[in-house]
C-alpha cells in the first residue's frame, strides 16, 4: 500500500503573495483615461478594444491579493472608477491638463496654495476638460475639500515645484531635438539634461513665491552627475517609474546609465521593487 509520502514527488510551499503597486499601475496604464472629445482621433476606444479594462473583482484574481488591498493600492494612485472599471489618467494628458490648470491660476491670478483653494468649477469654466480629469489633478498635485457643499481644489506647493521640473526637463529634450534636426546630426547623450546651476536657477522662477526648491524635492527623477575636470555637473531626468518593473531589468537600466552607485544614490530607483523581507523594507 502506498504512503501519502510515496506519492509526492514534490513540495509546495505557500509563501505570501505582497501587493504589488508598480503591476497595478501597468494594467491601469494600458488603457489610461484620455478626453476624447479633445482629441479627433478615437485613440480611447481604440485602447479600450485593444486592452482590458479592469473591475475591483479583475484585479484581484490578477495580482492574487486581497480586496482590500487592491482598493488601498487604488486609492494610492488616486484611480477612479467609471463604469464599473478602474482608470488612472494618462501621463502625457495629466501633464497637459495640470499643465493648464496652472495657466489658469496665473492668467486669474488665484491662490491654490491656501486653504479652501479654489473651486473646481472655476477651473471647468476656463479648461475645455472633464470634471473626473480636474478632480484627478488635484488629487495627484494637491487635495480636494468641500466648502458650503462646494469642491475646491488646493495645491501642494512641492508637488507643484515638482511638476515644474519635469516641464524644464521636457523642454531641454525638445529644444536638443529641434537643434539636432536642424544641424542634422544625432542627438548628442552629454548634452543630455541641464547644467545644474542654470536648472536651479530657472527652476525657482516657476516656482511659487514661498517654495525654495531643493533636489531633494526630485528623489527618484532626477540623476545628478559630475563631469570631467572643468566642465559643470549635469542634472538629467531618469523618473523611476519608467524604469522596468522586473528587478533583475531594473538593476541592468540602472548600471547601463551609471557604472557605479551609492546606496542612497539607488535607494529611490529599487524601493518599490524590492519587497520587504524580514520586517525590513526601504525607507519611504
Amino acid at each position: 500500500m502506498l504512503s501519502l509520502y510515496d506519492c509526492i514527488t514534490g513540495l509546495m510551499q505557500l509563501e505570501p503573495k505582497l501587493p504589488d503597486l508598480m503591476q497595478l499601475k501597468a494594467l491601469l496604464l494600458q488603457a489610461p483615461y484620455e478626453n476624447s472629445r479633445r482629441d479627433k482621433t478615437p485613440t480611447v476606444t481604440k485602447r479600450a478594444k485593444l486592452h482590458k479594462l479592469y473591475t475591483t473583482n479583475d484585479l484581484v484574481t490578477t495580482l492574487q491579493v486581497s480586496e482590500h488591498e487592491v482598493l488601498a493600492m487604488l486609492k494610492e494612485l488616486h484611480a477612479f472608477e467609471e463604469g464599473g472599471t478602474w482608470r488612472v489618467l494618462s501621463p502625457a494628458y495629466q501633464m497637459r491638463v495640470f499643465g493648464d490648470m496652472l495657466d489658469a491660476i496665473v492668467q486669474n491670478d488665484w491662490n491654490p496654495l491656501v486653504a479652501p483653494g479654489i473651486p473646481v468649477k472655476q477651473f471647468l469654466g476656463d479648461l475645455d476638460e472633464p470634471l473626473v480629469a480636474v478632480r484627478q489633478c488635484c488629487l495627484l498635485y494637491g487635495a480636494l475639500t468641500t466648502t458650503d457643499g462646494e469642491e475646491h481644489c488646493t495645491l501642494d506647493p512641492i508637488k507643484v515645484a515638482t511638476f515644474r521640473a519635469k516641464s524644464l526637463f521636457d523642454e531641454q529634450v525638445a529644444e536638443a531635438r529641434f537643434t539636432a534636426q536642424q544641424q542634422q546630426v544625432a542627438v548628442d547623450p552629454a548634452d543630455a539634461g541641464w547644467e545644474l546651476d542654470q536648472f536651479m536657477e530657472k527652476w525657482q522662477l516657476r516656482v511659487p513665491d514661498n517654495v525654495t526648491v531643493s533636489l531633494e524635492m526630485l528623489s527618484g527623477l532626477v540623476l545628478v552627475k559630475p563631469q570631467k575636470a572643468g566642465k559643470p555637473t549635469r542634472i538629467v531626468y531618469f523618473p523611476e517609474d519608467e524604469l522596468p518593473l522586473d528587478p533583475k531589468k531594473r538593476f541592468e537600466q540602472l548600471f547601463k546609465i551609471q557604472e557605479k552607485w551609492t546606496i542612497k544614490q539607488m535607494e529611490p530607483f529599487i524601493k518599490y521593487v524590492l519587497p520587504c523581507q524580514h520586517g525590513s523594507c526601504w525607507s519611504v
